[in-house]
Formats: structure tokens, C-alpha cells, sequence
């Protein structure tokens, strides 16, 4: 149990939670981690929930660089609306800024994945963003393919798998 200033109160200190929070989990998992009621756990969690939604932003302001260095002509948040608009999925920003997370790794980059329902199954994106660096790197093929808009508007033609 960590000791609190009103006594003993769970087995993660408000700074581990924070950890585990920053790391993608959720209120409810760290607060079944901890021990303790969601309630307690929300009463750290703020500053967290700031910090991934500025990385969020962040990232989705970046332009995703391919492994074969062509570089989006729009940043991730347009040019994944854009595609998504080309596969028939017309969504508003509002409504699309609800699918997307952010997880801080241990190597200091953003883990920026968005979860969607192409209407048949769950589908699940994922990116790499060095937001200290600027850049931005596809973590699967769909995301390559969501994040990438050529100059033309057009997506990257698709490049063999190897």
C-alpha cells in the first residue's frame, strides 16, 4: 500500500499511475492495477490526459515520412481524413478525433494509434511520432496507406510487401 496523506491508499503511488496512464492504459485498468476505485486514479490522471492530447495534436500536424523518404503533401490528420473520404468513409474531424489515442514509450517517441469500423470489422492504424524530432513513421501498411497523400491528392501508389 502507498502511504497518502490520508493514510494508506492503493499499491501504485500517484506518480506510478501517472506512469501507467501515460503509457496508453486506462483509468479503469490502473485503478484494478492499483487497487484503488477509478475515482482515485481520475484524481491524477488531468495532467495526463493533457499531455497525450497535445502530443495528439502534435502528431497529427506532422507529415509522415515513408521508408523510401517520400514525404505527405498533407499532415497525418488531413491526409487520413482524405483517405478515408477516397474508401467512402465520410467522417467529420470531430467525430474522427474520438478514434485516436497517444502512448508514451519508453524510448521518449509517441505511439499515435487510431481504432475505426470500416463498417465489416475493427480496424487499427498505428504511427511513430518523434515529436522532439518532427518526424513521423507509418507503424503497419494501413498506415502508410492512410497517412500519405501524394502532391496529386492521390495516395502513394502501394509498393510490394518483400
Amino acid at each position: 500500500m502507498v502511504r497518502t496523506g490520508g493514510g494508506l491508499r492503493g499499491a501504485l503511488s500517484p506518480r506510478e499511475m501517472q506512469a501507467r496512464l501515460r503509457q496508453g492504459r486506462t483509468v479503469a485498468e490502473v485503478a484494478a492495477e492499483a487497487g484503488v476505485d477509478s475515482e482515485w486514479v481520475e484524481r491524477f490522471a488531468g495532467p495526463i490526459v493533457a499531455e497525450r492530447r497535445v502530443a495528439l495534436e502534435r502528431a497529427w500536424s506532422l507529415h509522415l515520412s515513408a521508408a523510401s523518404g517520400q514525404v505527405s503533401a498533407l499532415p497525418l490528420a488531413e491526409a487520413v481524413r482524405h483517405n478515408l473520404a477516397r474508401r467512402g468513409m465520410r467522417v467529420e474531424p470531430s467525430e474522427l478525433a474520438e478514434h485516436w489515442s497517444a502512448a508514451h514509450d519508453e524510448d521518449g517517441t509517441w505511439k499515435v494509434v487510431l481504432r475505426y469500423s470500416d463498417g465489416r470489422k475493427a480496424v487499427q492504424a498505428e504511427w511513430t511520432a518523434d515529436l522532439a524530432a518532427g518526424r513521423l513513421s507509418p507503424g503497419t501498411p494501413l498506415s502508410a496507406q492512410l497517412g500519405s497523400v501524394a502532391g496529386d491528392g492521390e495516395p502513394p501508389p502501394e509498393r510490394p510487401s518483400r
